[in-house]
C-alpha cells in the first residue's frame, strides 16, 4: 500500500510539473520574458520530450532571445518528431536571417513553402487535377481580386508554356466562380460552397510554379549609378530619404519580373485594398534578391551600417485600388523598388509612394505605428505633416527611415496580367527600442 501510495504520488508530480511548466512557460513567453520562458518551456520538455510544437516554442524563445543556433537545435528536434512540420523549417530559415546566412535561409523557406502548398505539377506522377491533396484540402475563402488575378496569372503560365493545356479548364472553373460571387461585394471575402470549392481545390492557393533564379555576374544592381553622391543626397534630405532611377541592371530586372510574374506565390490577398502579398518566409525567396540585398548595403555602407536584411516581400495590385495606408515599419532601414513597365501607368505624375516628413512616436508599439490608421492620420493631422511624393518609374528605388510614415500613392494602371503594379520592399536592421 505504501509502494502504491508513493507511484501515485509520483504520477500526480509528473502531471504537475508538465501542467505548471507548461502554463508558466507560456505565460512568461507572452509577456515576452525569453529567458524565463526558455526554462519552463526546458523543464517542460524534459517529461514530454516528445512534443514538436514546444521543441518549435522553445525556438521562438530563443530566437526572441536573440540565441540563434540554440533556436535552430529546437527547430531540429521538432522536425526529427515530424519532418513534415512546415513551421519549424520556416522558423529556421527565420534564424538563419537572422545569422546573415541567406542561402540557409533560402534552402529551408523552399522547403517549408513546398510542404505547406505541395509540389508543382511537373513534379507530380499523375495527372495533377487528379491528384489527392485531401491532406491539404480546406475551407476556401476568397475574394473577386484573388480570383481576377489566379486567373490571369493561370492564362499567363498557359502563354509561357509553363503549364500544360488542361490548366484551361481551371481558368473555366474559375471564371465560373467569380461569375458567381461577383453580385458580392469586392470588400468582402466570401467562403465558397462544397461544389464551388471542388471546382477548384486541385489548382487554389497551391504551388502550380515556382520560378527560381540564381546570383548573377559581375553585379545585379546597375554598377553605373554614382553611390557616393546618392549617399551624399540621402544624408542632405530632411528627413532622410533618396530616390533613383536605374536600380538593377536589365538583366537582374528581367529576371525579378519573371519570378514575380510566373510564381504562384501570391496567397496574401489584401481585400479592400486590391493587391496581393507575398512574404520571404512563404514563397518570396530567391537567390537573387539576397543578392540585390548584399551589393546595395555595400554601395551604401553609411546608410546601411551594419543593418542586415530583416525582411522582404512583394506586392502585386489590381489596376485601380487604394494600396497601402499611411505606416510606419518595424526596422531602420526601408528599400523599396517598382518593377513593372513604365508603360502600364497610365498617369505618370503618381502611382508611386508617398513619405510624410515625421517619424513616429518612439513610445507607440508595433500596432499603433504599423496598423492604427485612424490613429496615425490624427497624429500627421495634428504635426502638420508634409507630403513627399515619389512618382512611379520602372527600376526606381526608394531608401529611406523606416520610422518615416508613408503610403502607396493613387495609381491607375492598365488592365492585364503583365500591366500589374508590382513593387517590392526589403527591410533592414531591428527597430532600436
Amino acid at each position: 500500500m505504501f509502494y502504491l501510495k508513493i507511484i501515485a504520488f509520483l504520477i500526480f508530480l509528473r502531471f504537475f510539473i508538465v501542467i505548471v511548466s507548461q502554463k508558466i512557460g507560456e505565460y512568461y513567453y507572452k509577456e515576452e520574458k525569453w529567458s524565463l520562458a526558455i526554462i519552463f518551456f526546458r523543464i517542460y520538455l524534459l517529461i514530454k520530450s516528445k512534443d514538436k510544437d514546444f521543441h518549435n516554442l522553445l525556438g521562438n524563445s530563443y530566437a526572441d532571445n536573440n540565441s540563434f543556433d540554440s533556436a535552430i537545435k529546437s527547430y531540429l528536434k521538432a522536425i526529427v518528431l515530424d519532418d513534415k512540420y512546415d513551421d519549424a523549417y520556416r522558423n529556421i530559415g527565420l534564424a538563419y536571417i537572422d545569422l546573415g546566412q541567406h542561402n540557409k535561409a533560402d534552402e529551408y523557406f523552399k522547403t517549408a513553402y513546398l510542404l505547406k502548398y505541395g509540389s508543382t505539377y511537373k513534379s507530380l506522377s499523375t495527372d495533377y487535377l487528379q491528384y489527392d491533396f485531401s491532406e491539404k484540402s480546406k475551407s476556401i475563402v476568397t475574394g473577386s481580386h484573388k480570383l481576377k488575378h489566379d486567373i490571369e496569372q493561370i492564362n499567363h503560365l498557359l502563354g509561357q508554356k509553363l503549364l500544360p493545356n488542361y490548366f484551361n479548364k481551371v481558368i473555366e472553373n474559375y471564371k465560373e466562380i467569380l461569375l458567381e460571387i461577383s453580385t458580392k461585394s469586392s470588400e468582402f471575402l466570401v467562403e465558397l460552397t462544397e461544389n464551388q470549392k471542388k471546382l477548384i481545390d486541385s489548382s487554389y492557393d497551391r504551388n502550380l510554379h515556382l520560378q527560381d533564379t540564381e546570383f548573377l555576374k559581375p553585379s545585379a544592381i546597375n554598377q553605373n549609378n554614382d553611390f557616393s553622391k546618392i549617399s551624399d543626397l540621402y544624408f542632405d534630405n530632411k528627413p532622410s530619404f533618396i530616390y533613383f532611377d536605374d536600380f538593377l541592371s536589365i538583366e537582374a530586372l528581367e529576371k525579378i519580373q519573371s519570378f514575380c510574374l510566373n510564381s504562384t506565390i501570391w496567397h496574401e490577398y489584401k481585400r479592400d485594398r486590391g493587391y496581393l502579398a507575398s512574404y520571404m518566409n512563404n514563397g518570396f525567396s530567391t537567390p537573387l534578391l539576397y543578392q540585390i540585398a548584399e551589393e546595395i548595403k555595400n554601395k551604401l555602407p553609411n546608410i546601411f551600417k551594419n543593418y542586415d536584411l530583416m525582411n522582404m516581400w512583394a506586392f502585386k495590385y489590381d489596376s485601380q485600388m487604394s494600396g497601402v495606408v499611411a505606416h510606419a515599419d518595424q526596422a531602420m532601414i526601408n528599400l523599396n523598388f517598382w518593377i513593372t513597365t513604365d508603360l502600364a501607368n497610365k498617369d505618370k505624375e503618381s502611382g508611386g509612394m508617398v513619405i510624410y516628413d515625421i517619424e513616429a512616436p518612439k513610445e507607440w508599439d508595433f500596432e499603433k505605428y504599423n496598423s492604427d490608421t485612424n490613429l496615425i492620420h490624427e497624429f500627421l493631422k495634428n504635426n502638420n505633416a508634409n507630403k513627399i511624393i515619389i512618382p512611379y518609374k520602372q527600376n526606381r528605388v526608394v531608401i529611406f527611415n523606416s520610422g518615416l510614415f508613408h503610403e502607396t500613392d493613387k495609381y491607375l494602371f492598365k488592365e492585364g496580367y503583365e500591366n500589374r503594379r508590382i513593387n517590392i520592399t526589403m527591410l533592414f536592421g531591428k527597430k532600436e527600442s
